[in-house]
């Protein structure tokens, strides 16, 4: 990757069917990272799940939990997070207004075929 500068601004947003309420901007995807800015609507979450890639969260906006193993972790504005690969996960936004992070991931993962989907979200994980 020849790129040294990147525009959040010029970046495409994609959004996801498999998670209503988000939507994500790769900004970094080279053989061994793969960097996203993604926007979670207010009382959203992602599925539990698990996947092959290590993953950190810069927390930018926004207050939720992660739950990490079936424990919760409440977090906000400016954290980090961080899993290990192979560990079931959620992160949940519990705010009244938009979740937005960075998330890094490695090694990069697709997840029409890396993710594993254990639980899907529903309105019963606000409560955690």
């Amino acid at each position: 990757m020849e790129t040294y500068l990147i525009r959040l601004s010029e970046t495409p947003k994609k959004t996801l069917k498999t998670i209503p309420g988000f939507t994500l901007q790769k900004i970094v995807l080279s053989e061994n990272v793969l960097v996203d800015y993604d926007v979670m609507e207010p009382r959203r979450g992602t599925p539990i799940h698990r996947h092959p890639s290590e993953e950190i969260w810069f927390i930018v906006r926004g207050k939720g939990f992660i739950k990490v193993r079936g424990k919760r972790y409440e977090f906000e504005e400016h954290d980090f997070l961080y899993v290990p690969a192979g560990v079931e996960h959620q992160l949940v936004n519990t705010g009244e207004g938009t979740l937005e992070y960075v998330a890094v991931l490695s090694p990069p993962m697709e997840p029409s075929k890396d993710l594993i989907v254990v639980e899907e979200f529903s309105s019963e994980h606000l409560t955690g």
